[in-house]
């Protein structure tokens, strides 16, 4: 299965060796269509544990869980962030330990627009209404950077990597 957003906040779940090809009319060709559950996304979404999340423009950070038995994903979100993040909408990525222990890390770089810091978030993944840390807690210490548009925190070695105008942040545990 392959699982992509659209720009207008729909879900498109696809059999990826078989897609559908196209209909002017409806999306009966693929394997589930999700419309409009989301803000607009201009990015693409994180996977862990048969849960996708993804995060809209002017939305919260929300998981949907992929059933093994149907082969379909939950048609609302099973959990979501009591925040909402501006545009163009966080793009997640997720650290773990295997099936535990995970974490979903998203650059809110809204503040793209008023040339502002991006502000990196962690959340339990899964509970996303559990917000483990951001920069902001501790801004001096913890600046992300100015913020630019579009920025996967990308997670190696124990460590989350963000890039932000003139600047890369490299976050892991304090000593």
């Amino acid at each position: 299965m392959l699982f992509q957003s659209g720009k207008e906040g729909s879900i498109y779940l696809v059999n990826r060796d078989n897609m559908g090809h196209y209909n002017p009319n409806n999306n009966d060709q693929i394997v589930q269509f999700i419309p409009y559950v989301m803000g607009g996304i201009w990015g693409t979404g994180a996977w862990w544990n048969n849960s996708v999340y993804f995060s809209g423009a002017y939305d919260a950070v929300k998981q949907f869980a992929f059933n093994t038995s149907t082969g379909l994903l939950s048609t609302s979100p099973v959990s979501q962030s009591t925040n909402t993040y501006g545009i163009p909408g966080p793009e997640p990525s997720i650290s773990a330990n295997g099936n535990s222990n995970a974490v979903l890390w998203m650059i809110d770089s809204s503040a793209y627009v008023s040339n502002g810091s991006e502000v990196m978030h962690a959340f339990d993944a899964t509970n996303l209404a559990t917000e483990l840390y951001n920069t902001n807690q501790n801004a001096q210490r913890d600046n992300a950077g100015g913020a630019v548009q579009s920025i996967v925190p990308t997670v190696a070695n124990g460590k989350v990597y963000a890039a932000a105008a003139y600047q890369i942040s490299v976050y892991g545990l304090l000593p």
